[in-house]
Formats: structure tokens, C-alpha cells, sequence
């Protein structure tokens, strides 16, 4: 995935109107930082049919945000995309280039993952997690 197809991605995700969802009526259990490293977040936006898998390292370790993309294809290889961040269940995703998204998220009595505007008034995107490493696809 290109760079300005990512931030698109991003930008997208944020501008959804918001309607009843799990982050108005109850979002679930507060992510925290162990529930997130060294996972794959396979996502998809509440608003629309992208989706993106990208591998949360090790916070100790600089917090290396890697997209999966399409693997070891030369066409869009699996590549480091910024950082992310978390304090309380607020996570915070920089980007390489400067773009900086923060989301509340939550894990929801199904097992999924919500991303939340960090307003608490709709859902982002929807996700499940894969434990592993080092980024793997989400297929």
C-alpha cells in the first residue's frame, strides 16, 4: 500500500458520521498496552471497505509500527510506517511524514477490537488481533 493510500485510508476512517455503536452505549474492556504488542491489528473502517494489518512492536523497542502490506511481494513489501503509542486506552499512531491519529480503544465482550474517536462519540474501525512477533498477514 502506498504511503498516500494509507494516510487515505486514515483520513477516511475519520470522517464518518457517527451513529449508536459500541463507543457511545458501553465500548467494552479498556485496551491496554500489553494487549497490543506484538500483534497484528487486521482492521477495517467503520465506514467503508478498507481494510490494513499493521504489527505493533514492542513499546520497549521504539514502538515500530509495521504494515504487513503484501508480504515479501516487490510490488508493496512489508514496511515500517511510524510508531504507536499508548497512555491509559488512548492509543496514538504517528506516521512517517508527520500525520498523528489518536483513537480510544476498546476489546468488546465478542473478542474484537474497536477503534473510537477519541471523543468517544462513534467507531472508527473494527478490528481482531494476531499474536506474532513479527508482521504477518491477516489471510
Amino acid at each position: 500500500m502506498k504511503w498516500t493510500l494509507a494516510t487515505g485510508v486514515l483520513l477516511s476512517m475519520l470522517s464518518f458520521s457517527a451513529a449508536a455503536d459500541d463507543c457511545t452505549s458501553g465500548a467494552g474492556t479498556a485496551i491496554t498496552q500489553t494487549d497490543l504488542e506484538e500483534q497484528v491489528v487486521c482492521g477495517t473502517s467503520a465506514t467503508n471497505s478498507d481494510t490494513w494489518q499493521e504489527h505493533h512492536g514492542l513499546i520497549s523497542g521504539g514502538g515500530v509500527l509495521t504494515e504487513f502490506a503484501l508480504g515479501t511481494n516487490p510490488v508493496d513489501p512489508t514496511h515500517v510506517v511510524g510508531s504507536w503509542s499508548i497512555s491509559g486506552n488512548t492509543v496514538t499512531y504517528t506516521y512517517s511524514g508527520g500525520s498523528s491519529y489518536s483513537f480510544d480503544v476498546y476489546s468488546t465482550v465478542s473478542g474484537a477490537i474497536t477503534f473510537c474517536e477519541d471523543t468517544g462519540t462513534g467507531t472508527v474501525a473494527t478490528a481482531t488481533l494476531i499474536s506474532s512477533a513479527t508482521p504477518v498477514g491477516c489471510d
